[in-house]
């Protein structure tokens, strides 16, 4: 988790340093380790960490995985055991108690906004990927070399192979989304996602994001292969013009082996056809 600059209290943490440094954070963890040992004997802590952590489940968001909200409101009843032992041993005020409840909550809804953006973008990206390699199973989109031709492994990439052994003709299912680079696959998103969408419809699991947002989630899972300087896309020179891709590694959709290079290079010529 990034901090932004200017967003810690200097002074405060200079001041917990300096309280650190003269025991007084460990004598305060004692004396309470010592209450909830008291509190134990008295079978009275158990009651109070299962009525702290349901009081934290109800107050955190609903939405992002069960586990994330039970990890956040078990960190939280901490906090909540903390604060009645300030109550009953160090003379904090209901206001204080109220205030630094509040502040933890706040703490911890911020936390859990940032997971459950970093869970929807993790699993567009993997969403984005199975539906890449369903389309090009499926016929429903193709990959050309950067000439516009058949590439090696036609089938792999959504062409089909039609005639005789001795007059092989390859055409490209479905719509050109994209172009084969040595090992990287070179994607036209806006022709990309005219299949992908559709498609994710039809099974039932809809890609909404749009595509600005499904770049960003790419990168952010770490797949793409290269990008440009502050950009999400890198610019390639592709039958004759220049175009900006999303660039992603062969073997995001295919298995390949380390010292397996794919290019138009190793497409046979009698594969080399332009549609």
């Amino acid at each position: 988790m990034s901090i932004k600059k200017g967003a810690t209290d200097t002074d405060k943490l200079t001041t917990l340093q300096e309280l650190a440094e003269e025991e007084v954070l460990a004598q305060l963890m004692s004396n309470f380790l010592s209450w909830v040992a008291r509190k134990a004997d008295a079978k009275q802590v158990n009651d109070l960490m299962k009525l702290a952590h349901s009081d934290c489940m109800i107050k955190l968001p609903t939405s992002g995985h069960t586990r994330m909200r039970d990890n956040l409101a078990s960190l939280m009843t901490g906090v909540w055991l903390l604060l009645q032992f300030g109550k009953e041993l160090c003379d904090f005020s209901e206001g204080d108690i109220t205030r630094l409840k509040s502040a933890t909550l706040n703490a911890a809804n911020k936390v859990a906004e940032l997971q459950i953006t970093a869970d929807k973008e993790a699993s567009d990206a993997d969403r984005f990927i199975e539906l890449l390699r369903s389309s090009l199973a499926m016929g429903a989109a193709h990959l050309a070399t950067k000439k516009g031709f058949c590439p090696s492994l036609p089938g792999a990439w959504g062409w089909k192979i039609t005639g005789n052994p001795d007059n092989e003709i390859p055409y490209g299912q479905g719509t050109k989304i994209g172009w084969i680079d040595r090992n990287d696959i070179l994607l036209d998103m806006t022709a990309t996602l005219s299949v992908l969408k559709p498609l994710s419809t039809r099974l039932g699991n809809h890609l909404g994001s749009s595509e600005r947002a499904l770049n960003k989630a790419l990168f952010e899972a770490g797949v793409l292969a290269k990008c440009d300087e502050g950009r999400y896309k890198t610019k390639v020179s592709v039958e004759g013009r220049r175009v900006f891709v999303i660039s992603l590694p062969v073997s995001c959709v295919m298995d390949i082996e380390d010292n397996e290079t794919l290019s138009e290079d190793h497409a046979s010529r009698k594969h080399e056809s332009p549609f």
